[in-house]
């Protein structure tokens, strides 16, 4: 199955830092084919029979390597590419941000602080939103950023993964 496998909070900031041919080679010794890494946060793309136990996988080994506890997501590649054909907002793909949540995992609520609504849509088991502001000045993002059970990735990066 075409799969793509997000990795949380790596290579940014004072994050993990997983060096991406390392994740390569860790796929391809977990069964993984066709593996490719797309930029340099954690996302790679591949084939395999049982992507769920793959996860599972991963997380333990680079828990072993690095010592630290990584949330692991893999998506099939179709689910993806039914996101990308649905365009909740008129926006740049840069600035518009998709929340992935892990199974068993739930979206958290978001307090903000009053600075005005922030559009978020759900679809396909994911939520978008629009980013009025950066990232950062936003009460969703940040929020969403706080919350191990789910990582983001822009529509921009979603778009470069397809592309791979």
């Amino acid at each position: 199955m075409d799969t793509v496998l997000f990795l949380r909070g790596i290579n940014v900031g004072r994050g993990p830092r997983v060096a991406m041919a390392d994740l390569r080679a860790l796929l391809d010794r977990l069964g993984a084919t066709r593996v490719r890494t797309v930029l340099n946060s954690g996302n790679a793309r591949f084939d395999h029979v049982d992507p769920g136990s793959l996860e599972r996988a991963v997380h333990d080994s680079l828990f072993q390597q690095i010592g630290a506890r990584i949330t692991c997501l893999t998506v099939p590649t179709a689910t993806i590419a039914e996101i990308m054909a649905t365009t909740p907002f008129a926006a740049a793909d840069t600035a518009v941000l998709v929340a992935f949540v892990r199974s068993g995992g739930a979206f958290p609520t978001v307090r903000g602080t009053g600075a005005g609504p922030e559009p978020v849509a759900e679809t396909h088991g994911v939520r978008q939103l629009h980013l009025l502001r950066g990232q950062l000045e936003s009460d969703v993002a940040t929020t969403w950023l706080r919350c191990p059970d789910l990582t983001t990735r822009t529509r921009a990066t979603l778009a470069r993964i397809l592309a791979s």
